[in-house]
């Protein structure tokens, strides 16, 4: 007989790995995974498939912030099209930074911006979480180098101010913590993009980066986890988009995980990060892939012909 404890458990880690990790997680054949979710539904009701559904789309943030009737998506800010010299264009890419974490490595930032000045890039994409924030999970803040909105944002003014090319930057999850929590219309990446000569707000979560002759990059940050395979959440991005409305490029951050590859002709970058493995990470065996983008594409025609991504490895 299988408990209702069991069930949730089994369930709930599908949900988070999917059907074929859990399969392999707990050595189940697909005929007894069936009853699990049959069981979970008994004691969840006839809403069960829609809770699966939903909790394998948003996060548990994000969840609460749809029932408190919060938006997801807020309204991005329009950019002019991206303008650069030549066909061909070197440009780097970093993300989740989270000045104001002890984990948060300001030498690593610094000594990125100095290879990027190096090889000769253009502009800078950064994926979000620029600041640690201020979480709500037990003894985050004894995590904190800086406390407050104003320290961390002051801290991102200092590392960022130097550096003289255009800077796109999203509002990541641990930006926008401040408002999640006081909910007074704070947003950390926007009132540092006030203070940074030539930095940019794109807008919350994710956005759109027009390119010359329509070619587009799609940045995107969100608030879903990880999963068990490096390219799946990109490619469930993709999948997400009507193929009329993919970009020519994609740029992720969140995870902490750097990968580079192609699925249905989308050019795909996945940002890693600037700060080492934390205690969270660590206690849900999450690695932190620690290191920073130098990307060389050529863009004629509106299109992305190819890309050469060197991956700086800082581990």
């Amino acid at each position: 007989m299988i408990s209702k404890e069991k069930a949730l458990e089994v369930v709930e880690y599908s949900i988070k790995n999917g059907d074929d990790a859990t399969l392999l997680a707990y050595n189940i054949p697909m005929e007894t995974f069936n009853r699990y979710k049959r069981e979970y539904k008994k004691h969840y009701g006839d809403s069960a498939d829609l809770l699966m559904e939903l909790k394998k789309r948003y996060t548990e943030e994000e969840l609460k912030a749809i029932a408190s009737g919060s938006t997801l998506s807020p309204i991005q800010s329009k950019q002019k099209p991206l303008t650069f010299s030549g066909g061909e264009v070197t440009f780097g890419i970093m993300g989740d930074t989270h000045i104001g974490s002890t984990y948060a490595d300001e030498g690593l930032m610094y000594q990125a911006l100095n290879e990027m000045e190096k090889a000769g890039c253009e502009f800078l994409i950064h994926g979000g979480d620029l600041v640690e924030g201020m979480m709500n999970r037990p003894g985050s803040v004894y995590e904190l180098s800086h406390i407050g909105y104003k320290k961390q944002r002051d801290a991102a003014v200092s590392v960022f101010q130097e550096w003289g090319k255009p800077l796109y930057i999203v509002a990541g999850n641990h930006d926008l913590s401040f408002d999640i929590k006081f909910g007074v219309g704070m947003n950390l990446v926007e009132d540092f993009c006030e203070r940074v000569p030539k930095a940019v707000f794109l807008g919350s979560s994710y956005a759109d980066m027009p390119l010359v002759n329509g070619a587009r990059i799609h940045v995107f940050h969100g608030c879903d986890g990880a999963s068990y395979a490096l390219s799946y959440r990109e490619q469930k991005i993709i999948d997400s988009m009507h193929p009329a409305n993919h970009p020519d490029m994609l740029i992720t951050a969140h995870t902490h995980k750097q990968i580079s590859f192609k699925y249905q002709g989308v050019h795909i970058i996945s940002s890693g990060t600037l700060q080492r493995q934390t205690p969270f990470m660590a206690g849900k065996k999450l690695p932190a892939h620690v290191g920073w983008w130098v990307i060389k594409a050529s863009i004629t025609n509106g299109h992305i012909n190819w890309i050469e991504p060197r991956w700086y490895d800082a581990e």
